[in-house]
């Protein structure tokens, strides 16, 4: 869970890290399927689903990825973890609370 601290860091920043959430097996997937997604954007396999920086000598340099729930089962699984869900309702429930 978060602390009283992190919480009020996410309110005063818009954002907190959590930390260790995901881990082992799930943790394996993930970076195996980011390392995957990434080399194929940096190698432009795939030009629908990544973005690239346009350089002025009309070379153009990787970005970022998108549409990562439709390119592997991993972004959606831990998207759903119990674990994350229950820290980021923490922060949801403190927002509702502090804005009455």
């Amino acid at each position: 869970m978060f602390s009283p601290e992190e919480i009020n860091q996410f309110h005063q920043d818009g954002f907190v890290v959590a930390r260790n959430v995901i881990q082992g097996q799930e943790l394996s997937a993930l970076q195996e399927a980011a390392s995957r997604i990434t080399s194929e954007g940096i190698a432009a396999k795939d030009e629908t689903n990544h973005l690239y920086y346009a350089k002025s000598d009309d070379s153009r340099t990787y970005f970022r990825s998108e549409r990562m729930w439709d390119r592997d089962p991993i972004f959606q699984a831990v998207t759903v973890n119990p674990v994350l869900l229950t820290h980021y309702g923490q922060l949801y429930r403190s927002s509702v609370y502090a804005n009455r």
